[in-house]
Parts: structure tokens; C-alpha cells; sequence
């Protein structure tokens, strides 16, 4: 529960939209006021315009799931986010603002031998990145939380555990706020209301956006908008082909690059189809799994096809044909069994 009082103590300056601005920022999410803050915090820079077409945090960063962390499984990520544990640390103070941070620390709880293996490698690899996340045995878990059922109800046991102690939690929403207050409290324009139409440009710079109030020029014009990306990336991104890349890769690691075609309906505005890059995504087994298993597994999927469509309409590119077309890894004999019996594999 958040004491009403505690709720009021942030105080906003809403301002008015002038024509122009150094900086306009599409998007009032975390993203989008964080990027106007540390402009006039740390760079000096406050002629900056943040434009939400809704209401501050109405999107992604509303709806978030409040977790603050940085035990991820891979390097680049486990050292960006380890940042942001940092950040949040200090966050409050800076920006004056309590959004509510607790330390509360993260335990991944592994059922089976594959997870076991799975929460080793994210503990050995955040370990080597600088992050704390260690191994727990099922005791030490109950212990850091005593309502876990170590039985798994009967059926899933708890084996072990990772524990992220500096992972935490926060009000999203009031994180949000936070940066709008502090950003307004430095000069920065926070327009809530106003959508953005279409961008201005001058041959290919972009110099501004229009708005259902009026256009408004920038400098600089910065995308924030989270999911409502393909309707500003339309407007905004010229599309190169990668098409040229296709033959090299392919000659050098075997046909797993081909060409693929975005159409111009994926992203609104754009003007035409552009050739790129593809690769297949892989289903790959440990090579000591039994033929008739992998066999098994090939044709429950093949045949509940409709089922998985009706999932995820991408599994309609999931064909036989594509399937066993030659992968960079070796196939496995029950996939060579069944696509065999298919009349589709070819040695």
C-alpha cells in the first residue's frame, strides 16, 4: 500500500509546446524522459520537447513487471543491465523522488538436471562478468524464502537454485514520474496529448514532426515509442538491402543464409520491398538422444501442425521442405528416419 501523502509530493510543471526546439523525443515512457533527464543533467542540453501521445507511461514502462535485475545469459546483456542495478541504487536521491526500490535479491528455481545445468552456466558466466549470482541448495532456498514447497507439489522436486542477491523491485509508474519531474525541473517540455503525425524532413534529414496541434521543427528528433515503433520507423528509416551478403555467408558456413524479402506492408510508409539477409531458426537435440524420440518429436509436431499455427502464425513457414533443407549441424538419424519416410530428405 502507498500512503496517499507519498503520492502527492511530486510535482509536475506542464508547459506549453513552442515551434521549435534543439530536441524532440517521440515517446513518454521510461525511455523517452530518462533521455530528456540525463540531456539537461549531464549534457546541458534543456531546449528538449518530450511528446506522448497518451499520458506519460501509458505504454511499456506502465506495464512492466517491476523486476531490476542483471543475471542474464548473455555477456553484453549481464554487463548493461548490471549498470542499471547500480543506477537504480542511487536513483531515488537523484532524481528526488521514491518510487519505492527495495533490494530483495532473485532465486531461479531449477526442477530438473537440464535447468541445474542451465542456472550453473548463468551463475558462472555473471560471475566472470562481475555480477553476483550464486548457486543455493534447496535449503538455502526455503531459508531466503520459507514459503517455497521444496516438493514441487509431488511432481517437481527442487533440486537447487540461483540467487541474484542485488536484484530488486520499483513502482514503474513512479519511476516515470520521477523522470518527468526531474527533466521539467531542468527546462524540459513535457507534452502529454499530442501524437505524432508524420515527420518533417528536408531531403533526407529529418527536421521536425507534425502534430495534430501544429508542426513543430527540432534539430534533432529522437524515437521513443516502444511497441509503436513500425508506425515512426516507416516514416523515419530508409531500408538498405543485404542481399549482397547472402552469397559470402552462404559459401563460407553452407546454406543457412539466403534471401529474404521484407514487404513494405511490414512498416507503414514504407515505400517498397527490400531483399535482405535470412537465416532459419534451428531445433537442435543433444546427439545421444534416442532415434525413435526425435522421431517422436518430429511427428507429433508435423502432425498437429494446424495446432501450432493457431499458436503463432510463423509456424506456417515451419513446412517439411524447409526443415530438411541442409543445416549447418549434422541431422539427427530420427530426423533423417522421418523426413526419410516424408520422401523429403536428401543426403
Amino acid at each position: 500500500m502507498i500512503e496517499e501523502g507519498v503520492e502527492r509530493r511530486i510535482a509536475f510543471r506542464w508547459a506549453q509546446p513552442k515551434r521549435t526546439y534543439d530536441v524532440v523525443i517521440v515517446g513518454g515512457g521510461g525511455h523517452g524522459l530518462a533521455t530528456a533527464y540525463y540531456l539537461a543533467a549531464r549534457h546541458g542540453i534543456s531546449d528538449v520537447a518530450v511528446l506522448e501521445a497518451r499520458y506519460i507511461g501509458a505504454g511499456n514502462s506502465g506495464r512492466n513487471t517491476t523486476i531490476i535485475r542483471a543475471n542474464y545469459g548473455v555477456p553484453e546483456a549481464v554487463r548493461f543491465y548490471g549498470h542499471s542495478v547500480d543506477l537504480y541504487a542511487t536513483l531515488e536521491d537523484e532524481l528526488e523522488c521514491s518510487f519505492i526500490h527495495q533490494a530483495k535479491g532473485l532465486i531461479w528455481l531449477a526442477h530438473t538436471e537440464t535447468a541445474m545445468r542451465a542456472e550453473r552456466a548463468r551463475s558462472l558466466l555473471n560471475l566472470a562478468c562481475g555480477i553476483e549470482t550464486v548457486m543455493i541448495t534447496p535449503q538455502e532456498a526455503k531459508g531466503l524464502c520459507p514459503q517455497l514447497d521444496l516438493s514441487g507439489g509431488g511432481r517437481y522436486p527442487v533440486l537447487g537454485a540461483s540467487y541474484h542477491p542485488r536484484a530488486s523491485t520499483a513502482r514503474h509508474d513512479r519511476v516515470v514520474w520521477g523522470y518527468a519531474a526531474a527533466a521539467m525541473r531542468r527546462g524540459v517540455h513535457v507534452i502529454q496529448g499530442t501524437p505524432v503525425t508524420g515527420l518533417l524532413r528536408d531531403g533526407d534529414r529529418v527536421t521536425g514532426v507534425e502534430t495534430a496541434s501544429g508542426p513543430i521543427r527540432a534539430r534533432v528528433v529522437l524515437s521513443a515509442v516502444g511497441g509503436n515503433v513500425t508506425a515512426v520507423a516507416g516514416q523515419a528509416l530508409k531500408f538498405i538491402s543485404t542481399a549482397d551478403y547472402v552469397q559470402p555467408l552462404a559459401t563460407k558456413y553452407g546454406p543457412v543464409y539466403y534471401p529474404l524479402t521484407l514487404t513494405k506492408s511490414v512498416y507503414q510508409k514504407m515505400p517498397e520491398d527490400v531483399v535482405g539477409l535470412g537465416v532459419d531458426n534451428l531445433l537442435t537435440v543433444n546427439a545421444n538422444m534416442s532415434e525413435q524420440q526425435v522421431y517422436d518429436i518430429l511427428k507429433t509436431f508435423f502432425d498437429n501442425q494446424a495446432d501450432v499455427q493457431a499458436i503463432h502464425p510463423e509456424a506456417k513457414k515451419f513446412t517439411l521442405e524447409n526443415a530438411s533443407r541442409v543445416a549447418p549441424v549434422p541431422f539427427h538419424p530420427g530426423a533423417i528416419k522421418y523426413y526419410t519416410e516424408k520422401g523429403v530428405y536428401k543426403p
